[in-house]
């Protein structure tokens, strides 16, 4: 029996503007039909979505799987405390 190499999985931090695009036009959902790509971003970013339907669609996505918050634990790589996107 030979070994399968595990997938390779490409972390993209991203930035409010383009959470705020997407959920302006409600396709938050490319996030996830995009592997071999995780989708993370700092926790204050979340928060620098203000718009009440733009923040309630990224407030949703993030349970969902679609979006991954830094400081929060990521599948695989335990607890995230930094917030630069060089650490990754």
């Amino acid at each position: 029996m030979s070994l399968q190499p595990l997938p390779t999985v490409r972390i993209v931090v991203t930035d409010t503007n383009i959470l705020i695009n997407l959920a302006h036009i409600g396709r938050l959902d490319l996030l996830g039909k995009l592997p071999p790509y995780l989708f993370v971003v700092p926790e204050e970013v979340v928060k620098e979505v203000r718009e009440p339907a733009q923040s309630q669609a990224v407030q949703t996505a993030i349970p969902s799987g679609l979006l991954q918050v830094f400081g929060k634990q990521l599948p695989g790589w335990g607890r995230v405390a930094c917030s630069t996107p060089q650490a990754f």
